[in-house]
């Protein structure tokens, strides 16, 4: 009897070790395919996206002129609030902005780089956000922002002027040079790169040196 015990427990014991590594085995099957495939879900990209819904044809231009088209069609790393072609036809047809000789900004190819950055850049957030997550703040704190930063900059505004551009003061008063003068002229190294700004401040401009005088 004893022996019979001894021979189903070993039995039984062989079993289980078959059954263990036959499970090791499987466990560790390498089924690993992230690298080449795209886990089912997940969505395409932000680029993809906007070109499958078909009515964001004014966003996607913005995209490309100002060299996003790679960045959102291949990364997680931005969050943009895109406004669609109803939105911007409205915005075409109600707007007060103007373009460089002085018409209203009735139609997309009236943008300048610097407004379409403004368009564009302060639609973005540069990280990648879902709603649950918009009151969180950068730092880490949960339901504690009112507000994301924007992908907008200060530099967006920096435009380039050619010297036809440039104020042309005509006064008598040698007190009041005036400071464009020798733009028009020649005199200067060439067009200018300014920031434009409505604030009361010093105004720099800078041409391949950098020059600053009051406004």
């Amino acid at each position: 009897m004893k022996n019979r015990f001894s021979t189903m427990s070993q039995t039984a014991l062989g079993l289980c070790l078959l059954f263990s590594a036959g499970g090791l085995m499987f466990s560790c099957s390498d089924d690993y395919d992230l690298d080449d495939n795209k886990p089912s879900f997940l969505g395409g990209s932000i680029y993809d996206e906007l070109e499958a819904r078909g009515n964001f044809k004014y966003t996607l231009r913005l995209i490309n002129d100002l060299d996003y088209a790679d960045v959102l069609a291949k990364t997680g790393s931005k969050t943009i609030f895109a406004a669609n072609d109803a939105a911007y036809e409205k915005f075409f047809a109600e707007t007060t902005w103007t373009a460089a000789d002085g018409t209203r900004v009735d139609s997309y190819d009236k943008l300048s780089l610097a407004q379409k950055k403004h368009l564009l850049n302060n639609a973005m957030l540069n990280n990648a956000y879902v709603l649950e997550m918009m009151a969180n703040c950068p730092s880490g704190e949960k339901n504690l922002c009112l507000r994301q930063t924007s992908a907008a900059s200060i530099t967006d505004s920096v435009t380039f002027w050619h010297t036809y551009d440039l104020p042309l003061i005509q006064s008598e008063n040698s007190d009041y040079p005036d400071f464009w003068h020798r733009f028009h002229q020649g005199t200067a190294s060439g067009p200018t790169t300014m920031l434009k700004t409505a604030a009361t401040s010093t105004m720099p401009a800078s041409s391949p040196k950098v020059r600053t005088s009051s406004a």
